[in-house]
């Protein structure tokens, strides 16, 4: 019986040991880019690009769309928003799109709803943290973290009126999640639904 139990009790160990070796190595990991030069957007996150929304004003959404969305899109009619699904594997960071001014940080408290599997605009409900950047060219530049069923804890590391570079890190989520990019209008989009995505590195759009 004592056997089994010490037997029981070294597999715990060891599942614990490699859970934190992930954990450091892999998923906190945060490589510096290779930034794009250019009159570019980059990725904020990494994934993949499951929703990109175009929000014309013949676009249903704007009206009849979930309430978060309408909310978080208010201003950028002519733009897109993009949704990147991040998993256990990819980069949890999130990076600048642009530099800019941080003009605004608007923390909601929302549902934890599976950001993975949840790929509608209805994951705009979860728990966010929207940073809102003020471009000097093209004008409002928000990137959204959200959370999810297992995701729970975000992180901002900017604060208001801070100024930033291009990828230059924003913050962090916690396991997978999904990062949204809304963009204004005049910024030609660069990506299709389906791509993967790297963050600080591909191109998202051009102006």
């Amino acid at each position: 019986m004592l056997e089994w139990l010490w037997y029981g009790i070294n597999i715990i160990v060891v599942l614990f040991i490699l859970f934190l070796l992930f954990w450091r190595f892999i998923f906190l990991r945060n490589p510096p880019p290779s930034i794009p030069k250019g009159n570019v957007v980059v990725a904020p996150a990494e994934g993949i690009i499951v929703n990109i929304i175009s929000l014309t004003r013949k676009n249903p959404l704007l009206k009849k769309g979930p309430a978060a969305f309408r909310t978080s899109v208010r201003g950028f009619e002519g733009g897109h928003l993009i949704q990147i699904m991040l998993n256990i594997h990819n980069i949890h960071y999130q990076r600048a799109p642009t530099g800019g001014t941080v003009s605004s940080i608007i923390y909601t408290k929302g549902k934890f709803m599976n950001a993975v599997k949840n790929l509608t605009l209805d994951a705009l409900e979860n728990e966010r943290n929207e940073i809102v950047l003020e471009h000097k060219t093209i004008g409002e530049v928000k990137v959204i973290q959200l959370a999810g069923f297992v995701a729970r804890r975000i992180e901002c590391f900017v604060k208001k009126n801070q100024t930033v570079k291009t990828a230059e890190v924003l913050g962090r989520i916690n396991m997978g999640s999904q990062v949204c990019l809304v963009l204004p209008k005049g910024v030609a989009l660069q990506v299709k639904v389906g791509q993967k995505v790297f963050v600080g590195e591909t191109i998202m759009g051009v102006y």
